[in-house]
């Protein structure tokens, strides 16, 4: 048997979302269902745990309860507050995919607020690795006052086709640099997001 599951098309679909820092919310099967997290990626988690549940019998109230209780694992979207600035760390792991999910969601619950992108190099990805760190370059989306900050010898293709768009960017082969730079730029207010594979360690940056 064959189940599938979507935002917008599937078996079971996710309907009515309403999404920001603090966490997510949407229809599923006519229950509303809660989560402490926020992003797409959880999103469809949270509908393929629904189909797998109610596949094997477990009640809608059972998986609802769970899923409200979900806590995401080390370096997956985990969303910490500190001095004002909210931190997005993201980066146990990197692909053009998680990336581009990672601006949509950040797009969809920032507000007002200015959006700092600290982005790794995406790992593994062959000889398609420039071209598909220039698609992000192109698919960030960047208000004035916004900014993208790259470290690795990939991700200065995604700040160069940042900065042919006219937008602010920068590069750094030093993440002890490019962590003195944050600090420096960072304010009340700002969301800071930070993404790269894991072979790029990027949590080093907030140590």
């Amino acid at each position: 048997k064959t189940i599938t599951y979507g935002i917008r098309k599937g078996d079971i679909t996710a309907k009515d979302i309403e999404m920001d820092i603090e966490g997510t919310r949407f229809r599923c099967e006519g229950e509303e269902f809660k989560l402490r997290t926020f992003g797409y990626p959880f999103i469809y988690s949270s509908l393929a745990a629904i189909s797998v549940g109610l596949e094997f019998g477990i009640s809608i109230e059972r998986i609802r309860e769970s899923l409200k209780n979900f806590s995401p694992l080390w370096g997956r979207m985990e969303v910490e507050k500190k001095n004002g600035v909210i931190f997005i760390k993201d980066y146990y792991n990197s692909n053009p995919s998680s990336v581009k999910e990672l601006i949509t969601s950040i797009d969809r619950v920032r507000g007002e607020r200015r959006v700092i992108y600290v982005l790794g190099d995406m790992l593994e990805l062959g000889e398609k690795e420039e071209v598909l760190h220039r698609e992000i370059g192109k698919f960030v989306n960047l208000k004035e006052d916004d900014l993208v900050l790259t470290f690795g010898n990939l991700s200065r293709y995604i700040s160069e086709e940042v900065k042919k768009r006219g937008l602010n960017s920068k590069h750094f082969d030093s993440k002890d640099n490019l962590r003195e730079f944050l600090l420096k730029i960072i304010k009340e207010g700002d969301i800071v997001a930070i993404k790269g594979s894991r072979g790029m360690h990027m949590e080093e940056i907030l140590c």
